[in-house]
Parts: structure tokens; C-alpha cells; sequence
């Protein structure tokens, strides 16, 4: 035991032998020391300081900014008076908007006496009635500063006129007086308009043989429902003529003269379709409310004998879910020049005067804007043809503009005054339910209101 022993401290001693060069470098030993210390203390700080910052990172600057976020976004103790303000203003747009739809259609009727229901049945209420629209519709286009050309008669030509056809020459005036007569006519008026060339003038005439009037239907009273009906068309229809004239005179301004306006001549106007707007016999149509066509009805023609599918829809609108539709077309003789500015003045918004559809509540101005155009299209007038040989345009470049239009009437606005046969036709009887419900909406909305007007003075 004891050998062993000596022999463990015979080897120590060996090896102190060896490491006793070590002696010769003991200057260096603490520069060691520090260099191994610095290896194991700096090396992994690096890395243990990017866990550290990704984890400061996450958990601690991530949390501090969303809490400053939530610092942001308190909401003031006052915030919801500035939301039900908010609110209440986009409600007032809706009701304003609303407003004006139900004001477009409330207007000025030809006689209160006939809808919904005529006071009188007898065949004499309705023959008054197409005389007073033949009346305001003649007065109407003088006070726009239209009139016709002079008549066949007038420059000689044998035959009657009819529409705007030309007859053959007598001889019995020379081509220098009637063009006097024409250049003097010219002058005197601010456009060309023959109202025998406007829906529904000719239909309510006594007779047909009345000089330049077309030949066509005339009204013949078979019945009450249907009389009313033809009443209720034509008072439709005045109203989308007296929105065409009107935007004649506004774009020919102070004009006194054809020369000198912008639109020179209305050359045919008519309802429906630019493909079905006249019959083979060349009658006017009636105002035809757009149907789509899927709707399983029909729609009946100008001849109470034939019944025909409405037109289909061109823009999505149709006579349902609160509005009418009617398409209506006309050609004009108009300085091209002009062109978009006319069509610029049709689309905008026009005033009218309601008196309610008694005529003796209080005046009320209100504006429309009903019109939209679905085509147009032009070509230069030929001034040498029977068409426009009795017309003088002027110097201008005239072209022959040819509108195709939808107008729209709020259902809601007239529906009290609308015949209930028109009703029937239209398949309405859903839309008195939908009528309910909205008054229903518009008393909520009332409510609404009156409650923010007592918060408000609690305030």
C-alpha cells in the first residue's frame, strides 16, 4: 500500500517536472485567466441579448403600444352625441331624398274633376276633358315661342296637308312668295312645332278632317273604366310634353326667331318603343308603362280589341317596386352646335307649382328631374327634300337629333289619384302593403327623432 503511494507522488512530481516550463511564462498567466473569462462571459451574451430583446419586444413594447392604442381610442363620455348627430343626418339625406321623389310626381293636374274617380259619368266630362288638354297643350307651346310653318293653303298647294307631307303645286303663287311666306314665318316664331305632330292632340279632336292633322284614332267613349284610362294616359302624357317644351325654351333662351335659336324645329314626338312608337296606320300610341318580361300579364294596345306583351326594360327600371316607367322618343332640327347642351338641359331638374290634387290646398314649389336618355343619334338635314322644304333653319349646321327616353314617376307620389283599372293593370295591390310598412318606417323615424330631442334637452 504504502508503494503505491509513493509511486502516485513519484508521478506527481514527474509531471510538476514537466509543467515547470510553465514557470518561465507565469507573466502571462492572469492575460490568460482574463482571456478564458472573457470567452465564457462575452460569446454568449450576444445571443442570450437577442432572446432578451425579441422577448422585450414581444411581451413588453408590443403590450405598451397597444396600450397606448387603447389610450387613443377611448371613447369620449360625449362621443355618442356626436354619432346620434351623425345619424340623424344621414336619416334627414334619406327623408330629403324621399322627399323629392314623392314631390316629382305631385303635379298640376289638367282637371280635378276625373280622377281617381269622375264626379260626372256622362260622356261630357270626358270630351271636356280632352278639350282642356288640347287647350293648356296649345297654349303652352305659344308661350314657348312655337308655331308652325304656314300652311298648305297658305302657300298654295293643292290637297290638304297631312302630318308633314307636301301636296303638288297649283301655280297659283310663285316660288318667290311662298319663299317670302316661309323666310316671314321664320322670323315670327322661335321654333317649328305642329301640335296635330303631338301624342294625344289629334286623338281628342272631334274628327279627323281638321287641315294637317294626322290620320288616326280618335277618342270614342265605350265605357267609363276605359274613358278614365284614356284620361289618365293622356294626363301622363302632357306631362313628359310639357317637360319637352319646356326644355326648348330654356335652351333657346330670349330667342324670337328660328334663326337665331338653338333648337329649330320639334319634328315628331311619340310614346313606346323607337321600333313600335307609331302603328302601321301611322296613329299616335298611348303611353305605355314598361313591364319586364317576365312579368306574366298583358298589356293592352291602342286598340282595346288586341293586347300585347309591354316593352322590356332597357335600364333595369320597370313599372314596379315603387316607381312607373314610360318611354318616350322625339326627333328635332337643332344647331349641332347645341346638341349636348339640349340633351344636358332635358335630364335637369325642372320647377312646377302644386296646389295638391284638389287644386285648393297652398301653392308649393317643387322641382323634377324624371328624364333619361337611353339612345341618341343624328344626321344632317337635307334641306331640299318635301321634308324640310318649307322650313327655314338658318345659316346653321342643323342636324336631325333623335332622342329615345325613359321617365320615371314615383308610384307613392300619385298614387292616391290613380285610377284603380290602371291600378289592377299594373298588379298594385302589393304595393299598398309596401305603402303601409313605409309609414310604419316613417313614424320609427319620428320616434327617433322626438327621443333625440328630449336627450338633447335633458342636456
Amino acid at each position: 500500500m504504502k508503494k503505491n503511494v509513493k509511486l502516485d507522488m513519484t508521478q506527481i512530481k514527474e509531471a510538476l517536472q514537466k509543467l515547470g516550463f510553465l514557470k518561465s511564462y507565469s507573466f502571462l498567466l492572469p492575460s490568460v485567466i482574463i482571456i478564458i473569462v472573457a470567452i465564457l462571459v462575452y460569446i454568449p451574451t450576444p445571443i442570450m441579448n437577442s432572446k432578451l430583446q425579441q422577448r422585450i419586444k414581444k411581451e413588453s413594447i408590443n403590450k405598451g403600444k397597444s396600450l397606448v392604442r387603447l389610450g387613443d381610442e377611448v371613447v369620449s363620455k360625449d362621443q355618442w352625441i356626436q354619432e346620434e348627430k351623425s345619424s340623424l343626418a344621414y336619416l334627414s339625406d334619406v327623408e330629403k331624398a324621399s322627399e323629392l321623389a314623392l314631390q316629382a310626381s305631385q303635379r298640376e293636374l289638367l282637371s280635378y274633376n276625373m280622377f281617381p274617380v269622375p264626379k260626372d259619368t256622362s260622356v261630357t266630362i270626358f270630351k271636356q276633358f280632352g278639350q282642356i288638354f288640347q287647350n293648356k297643350l296649345e297654349d303652352f307651346v305659344k308661350s314657348a315661342g312655337g308655331g308652325d310653318r304656314p300652311t298648305d293653303i297658305e302657300l298654295g298647294l293643292s290637297g290638304v296637308r297631312s302630318g308633314r307631307s307636301a301636296a303638288r303645286l297649283t301655280g297659283q303663287i310663285s316660288d318667290k312668295v311662298r319663299n317670302a311666306l316661309c323666310l316671314k314665318r321664320a322670323q315670327t316664331i322661335s321654333f317649328y312645332v305642329s301640335v296635330y305632330d303631338l301624342v294625344f292632340y289629334s286623338y281628342w279632336s272631334v274628327n279627323n278632317s281638321n287641315p294637317g292633322q294626322k290620320q288616326g284614332n280618335v277618342f270614342e267613349y265605350s265605357g267609363v273604366d276605359s274613358a278614365v284610362e284614356d284620361c289618365w294616359y293622356t294626363q301622363t302624357g302632357y306631362w313628359i310634353i310639357e317637360d319637352v317644351i319646356a326644355t326648348i325654351k330654356a335652351v333657346n333662351g330670349s330667342s324670337s326667331s328660328v334663326y337665331s335659336s338653338a333648337v329649330k324645329r320639334l319634328m315628331d314626338f311619340n310614346f313606346g318603343l323607337a321600333s313600335d312608337s307609331q302603328s302601321s296606320s301611322g296613329a299616335e300610341v298611348l303611353p305605355e308603362y314598361v313591364i319586364t318580361a317576365e312579368d306574366d300579364y298583358n298589356y293592352r294596345s291602342r286598340s282595346r280589341s288586341s293586347q300585347k306583351q309591354g316593352p322590356v326594360t332597357l335600364t333595369g327600371h320597370s313599372s314596379k317596386d315603387g316607381i312607373d316607367v314610360v318611354y318616350f322618343n322625339m326627333s328635332l332640327a337643332i344647331d349641332s352646335a347645341e346638341m349636348m347642351e339640349f340633351m344636358k338641359e332635358l335630364c335637369s331638374a325642372k320647377k312646377h307649382s302644386f296646389m295638391g290634387f284638389d287644386g285648393l290646398s297652398a301653392k308649393h314649389n317643387f322641382k323634377h328631374n324624371q328624364i333619361t336618355i337611353l339612345d341618341a343619334d343624328f344626321e344632317i338635314i337635307d334641306r331640299d327634300t318635301a321634308e324640310h322644304k318649307y322650313y327655314r333653319y338658318g345659316d346653321a349646321a342643323v342636324v336631325e337629333l333623335v332622342l329615345s327616353c325613359e321617365y320615371v314617376f314615383d308610384k307613392k307620389g300619385y298614387f292616391d289619384i290613380k285610377p284603380v283599372t290602371i291600378k289592377k293593370l299594373l298588379n298594385e295591390e302589393s304595393e299598398i302593403e309596401n305603402f303601409e310598412d313605409e309609414e310604419d318606417q316613417d313614424f320609427d323615424r319620428d320616434m327617433t327623432r322626438e327621443a333625440a330631442g328630449r336627450s338633447k334637452s335633458r342636456r
